[in-house]
């Protein structure tokens, strides 16, 4: 038998911020877009820093490695969640 897991929001926010920066869909800027677009992923999804802020050389250090192909989806899924919590339900539309 065969079962399929819904991805956390913590590994769809890894997937959507490796994508962008892997992509490089603009002509510059992809890291902070990535990162703009992890940071209202989570707030949408009902999510937020823990610490608040997070220490800003941590997260420039992880999107630097993000960005470079350092690490994996499943590195900055983990990532994430060691440093955000649930704090209420995901926004509706």
């Amino acid at each position: 038998m065969t079962t399929t897991s819904t991805p956390t929001s913590s590994t769809k926010a890894a997937v959507l911020t490796c994508r962008l920066a892997w992509n490089h869909p603009l002509p510059d800027g992809n890291k902070r877009a990535a990162w703009a677009a992890l940071i209202m992923f989570l707030d949408l999804n009902g999510y937020e820093w823990e610490p608040d802020p997070p220490q800003v050389d941590d997260a420039e250090t992880a999107m630097l490695a993000v960005a470079a192909g350092d690490v994996d989806e499943a590195w900055l899924a983990s990532w994430l969640r060691e440093r955000t919590r649930q704090i209420g339900q995901p926004h509706s539309g």
